[in-house]
């Protein structure tokens, strides 16, 4: 059984929620007082949006700090944490007939981590990391990892990534908020509707993606 579902953001400007035309939900109903049996009935539900809250930047700045390691054992690589302090180092190992560089990343925001890692940020990426990067907040870096994760280019994913919808929580609690805040349902139904049931047949049918404990993509089916 498919359920169409509505899209649903924490912070995004892009992902306001959307009416769902129909929701068809599978609930047990007593068939019969005797024997306790159940059946199963199609229930029609009509979705109404609902506004969710917004997260905000804390207003630290941590400088992203990265070491560039000469692949010459000859050579003595730098710290570095801007494009001047990058170059200047750089130019000092030009002198001294050192070119390449591995860079690591030293320090900074828990999360820049993963996009250091996700995005492949090398010699040729510090410019842009300090320009386009860095100032990402965590939402963001988790939409556009998410997208590098499949395959999307860095480009492609800073321009599409106000459009990955996020969901802090289990996938059964994103399931029970889509059904109980966003639909009228009727009292003496509400307590045989299966969540859990509904959560994984939003998985299989790839409407929704858990990348990480109690954090879901709600829209992964859109990319």
């Amino acid at each position: 059984m498919k359920f169409i579902t509505g899209h649903y953001s924490v912070d995004r400007r892009h992902c306001k929620p959307s009416l769902t035309a129909k929701l068809i939900i599978r609930v047990l109903v007593p068939a019969g007082r005797a024997n306790n049996v159940f059946r199963a009935i199609p229930f029609l539900l009509i979705s109404t949006p609902k506004t969710l809250p917004q997260f905000h930047r804390s207003g630290v700045i941590t400088m992203t700090k990265f070491y560039a390691q000469p692949y010459s054992t000859e050579h003595t690589g730098f710290y570095f944490d801007s494009i001047e302090t990058f170059e200047a180092g750089m130019d000092l190992l030009n002198k001294k007939g050192c070119e390449e560089v591995e860079i690591q990343f030293i320090d900074g925001d828990y999360y820049l981590v993963q996009l250091a890692k996700s995005a492949s940020i090398g010699q040729g990426d510090v410019q842009f990391w300090y320009e386009e990067l860095e100032d990402l907040d965590c939402p963001d870096v988790t939409r556009i990892c998410f997208l590098l994760s499949l395959g999307m280019s860095t480009d492609d994913a800073l321009n599409r990534y106000d459009y990955v919808c996020l969901h802090y929580g289990t996938a059964e609690d994103y399931a029970h908020d889509m059904i109980n805040e966003t639909t009228e349902i009727p009292e003496n139904l509400s307590f045989y509707i299966d969540y859990e049931a509904i959560a994984r047949d939003m998985k299989l049918n790839g409407e929704i993606i858990e990348i990480e404990r109690d954090l879901i993509v709600t829209n992964a089916h859109e990319f």
